[in-house]
């Protein structure tokens, strides 16, 4: 491919310098051209690193450039619209981390603010991409396991010091926020339903530093729009190793099962329960030539090279798969009804 998107990345942290930049180079439409962090330090050092051409320590200096098409924008929670917005007010179009704002207004706000500047906003909700995610998504869709009646989700990691991420006006929320947006949108995504109502519990449990200022653990309950209930559990209190991340649905003629399928790295386990059609006995044997009870195997791939590549397609010809921002809209739409419920002890319809 001749033409490329040339790509100016604003915030070098641990996201971007680990997984974001590396898989952006790894996109036959994406050129790195300038890298820009608040420590200059940093930033010259990922530019060394990834063989950037310019690095800054202001994010305007990076959107006056005219070697500039679009900024990957991955810096705290509660800059993300007023950089968005910047960037499109410069003509950029933006790539964002989510959440795409503090709320689903403010996410909203930055949807709308793009959209009259003329340019392309998306999020890096980049888990849609994963193989198993895809192929639990298509055995849905084939109605493998019948009509979907159940889902449960779970992820978390060990966050024991205030910072940034655990202080409510910076980031918004805690693990609801901050991973149980990425569970929120692939239960919608995987199943084809919308969310109609939540009841959540968000709690601070095992850190009482001042600075922590949101919940460390969070579970919260989802009706989807045939009465399925799904339920999402995420954590900032259980150490990385203890955790396990998984996404399973149940259905009225079977069952999929994922371990570790979601996360920042393509990988994990599949397993597919489900009965032949026509029987209604799941102790049967195994359908000749199907995936009952044995794990579904497919070749992994780089979730943000894909997520960056769609993007990319669609700032030079238009493409329209890439991720709409309005996915990420909604989803912070059920993230506020969460907190809500939290707070006023009841169920809070969306």
């Amino acid at each position: 491919m001749d033409k490329k998107v040339r790509w100016g990345v604003i915030g070098c942290g641990g996201i971007a310098r680990s997984r974001t930049i590396p898989g952006m180079l790894m996109a036959e439409n994406a050129e790195l051209i300038s890298v820009m962090d608040l420590s200059m330090e940093t930033a010259e050092a990922v530019r060394e690193q990834f063989g950037a051409l310019k690095a800054y320590d202001n994010a305007e200096d990076v959107l006056r450039c005219d070697d500039i098409d679009a900024v990957y924008i991955a810096t705290p929670v509660f800059t993300h619209l007023p950089l968005t917005k910047l960037a499109a007010d410069h003509g950029k179009h933006v790539l964002c981390e989510k959440p795409l704002g503090l709320n689903a207004d403010e996410a909203l706000e930055a949807v709308e603010y793009c959209r009259s500047k003329g340019v392309l906003l998306s999020v890096d909700l980049m888990m849609r991409f994963g193989t198993h995610i895809v192929n639990m998504k298509n055995a849905v869709t084939a109605g493998e396991i019948g009509q979907v009646v159940s889902g449960d989700s779970r992820f978390s990691c060990w966050v024991p010091n205030a910072c940034w991420a655990t202080n409510l006006e910076r980031a918004g929320g805690g693990p609801l926020m901050d991973m149980g947006i990425h569970l929120i949108d692939l239960m919608r995504f995987v199943s084809g339903m919308e969310v109609t109502d939540v009841t959540a519990m968000n709690e601070r449990i095992a850190f009482d530093d001042p600075g922590y200022t949101v919940e460390d653990s969070s579970t919260i309950i989802m009706r989807m729009e045939n009465g399925a209930q799904f339920v999402v559990f995420t954590h900032f209190n259980i150490p990385d190793t203890a955790g396990k991340w998984t996404l399973n649905l149940y259905g009225t003629r079977g069952r999929l099962l994922g371990d570790k399928i979601i996360g920042q790295i393509d990988e994990g386990s599949l397993w597919e329960l489900a009965l032949k059609e026509g029987e209604d006995d799941f102790f049967m044997e195994p359908v000749e030539g199907n995936r009952i009870g044995k794990e579904i195997i497919s070749e992994f791939g780089n979730m943000y090279t894909e997520n960056i590549t769609r993007f990319g397609n669609a700032i030079l010809c238009g493409a329209e798969d890439y991720i709409d921002p309005m996915e990420c809209v909604k989803d912070q739409r059920v993230i506020d009804a969460c907190y809500r419920s939290s707070r006023e002890g009841r169920s809070v319809k969306i």
